[in-house]
């Protein structure tokens, strides 16, 4: 059976380090490398207000259509 675990970093020392460890386990290591392609700025700000009021589950009982309407008024 094969395992496989998908490590990702942006820290040029993590990815070394993470190297050296697999190495040293004996383990192979496949290294990929991306450019990071910029975000929209629409997106970048809905991921800035998920990072300020992270989404929360809401209770079946609560009608979120009418706290929507009241907050629209």
């Amino acid at each position: 059976m094969t395992h496989i675990i998908t490590i990702e970093t942006k820290n040029a020392s993590h990815f070394e380090q993470i190297k050296k460890l697999a190495q040293q386990l004996g383990v192979s290591a496949i290294e990929k490398h991306e450019e990071e392609k910029p975000i929209n700025q629409a997106a970048q700000q809905f991921l800035d207000l998920q990072k300020k009021y992270p989404p929360r589950k809401v209770s079946k009982d609560i009608n979120i259509n009418a706290i929507i309407d009241e907050v629209n008024r």
